[in-house]
């Protein structure tokens, strides 16, 4: 009679992993970091590229990866080495021939052997709704710039603000200097500049209200 209770144990939590990786929403690959072939793929990394497991275990992180070479793989493999994980942004390719934007999340592991753990996020998503934002900007930039009208916005925790491009040209000042407080003051005009501090004070920081005041400046780089 031989107790195979621990043996069973030990099979139910190598099923159970194999479920959770398999259900997990990124692609997870395995891969041998000699060779850059697949040794493993969870069912996430199958289906967003579009390949049958027999078919993805096949192939080799050049297959899929549009930019990486067996030059930059080794490169790649140097550095990961050294640091034990990398994050970086690239391009997967599917079965069809289309890419897609990731994010790719890697680690070196050593147990029996060495291998190449990554974890790939798909992140079209969040790429559309980036290029949306820039095309926002652009719109917004290029109206203010027509209509000569500038914008900001105040972190009232640390004093700073963030100016339009068409705010800074008002000013006569660029995105490097300094956006405080008494840099805003001092692009005031000195008669109106107690009364704007005032207000500032009183109206903005205190009561938090809306930004409502017609005031004077001096265009620090027109001296106008």
């Amino acid at each position: 009679f031989i107790d195979i209770t621990e043996r069973k144990q030990e099979e139910e939590a190598l099923k159970l992993f194999r479920t959770l990786i398999d259900r997990s929403n990124d692609a997870i690959e395995i891969i041998d970091p000699e060779t850059g072939r697949f040794l493993d793929v969870n069912e996430k990394g199958c289906q967003e590229l579009g390949y049958s497991r027999e078919e993805f275990l096949g192939l080799s992180i050049f297959d899929i990866d549009p930019i990486l070479d067996k030059s930059n793989f080794i490169s790649l493999g140097e550095e990961l080495r050294k640091s034990g994980n990398l994050l970086w942004e690239g391009y997967h390719r599917r079965k069809n021939g289309s890419t897609f934007p990731v994010e790719v999340n890697i680690k070196y592991v050593q147990l029996d052997r060495n291998y190449m753990i990554t974890v790939v996020r798909d992140i079209t998503e969040r790429k559309l709704a980036e290029e949306k934002l820039q095309e926002s900007e652009r719109f917004l930039n290029k109206s203010q710039a027509v209509s000569k009208i500038g914008s900001y916005v105040l972190d009232f925790n640390t004093g700073e603000w963030k100016s339009s491009h068409e705010l800074n040209n008002i000013f006569g000042i660029t995105a490097n200097d300094k956006h405080t407080f008494d840099e805003w003051l001092s692009c005031i005009h000195p008669d109106h500049q107690k009364m704007m501090q005032e207000y500032f004070t009183q109206v903005i920081v205190s009561k938090k209200q809306r930004f409502d005041k017609e005031y004077k400046i001096i265009n620090k780089k027109t001296g106008k």
